[in-house]
């Protein structure tokens, strides 16, 4: 779903009350961290946070020395966040590969949980 400015607001404004939704959304995502569903949170969460800096990017030239201050962070989270959600990832591939290969595969290759 892309963003929208409400009509007769500020940009601004606008602008900033997408990113702290944006935000507060990230946040209540990772704290389902332990859930059956955590690894979809997390890379929820991951997603936010390049929409935010998409946004942030967007309007470099208003926000100068906020932008370089907050960006390096939002960085950082994405990429502190990024081996959990690649690594669920390359779980869900192998898996796929093992239901599709079972067959072909030796019985010790494939566990019972993959399928």
């Amino acid at each position: 779903m892309g963003f929208r400015l409400k009509a007769g607001e500020p940009v601004c404004r606008e602008v900033r009350r997408i990113v702290l939704l944006q935000l507060d959304l990230a946040r209540s995502e990772l704290t389902t961290i332990g859930d059956p569903e955590s690894d979809e949170a997390i890379h929820d969460a991951r997603r936010r946070v390049k929409k935010i800096r998409a946004v942030l990017r967007l309007i470099r030239p208003v926000l100068d020395k906020a932008y370089r201050a907050v960006d390096p962070d939002l960085r950082r989270v994405s990429k502190l966040l990024a081996p959990v959600a690649d690594g669920k990832g390359v779980i869900d591939t192998l898996n796929t590969l093992a239901r599709r290969y079972r067959k072909s595969l030796h019985e010790r290759l494939v566990p019972t949980s993959a399928g």
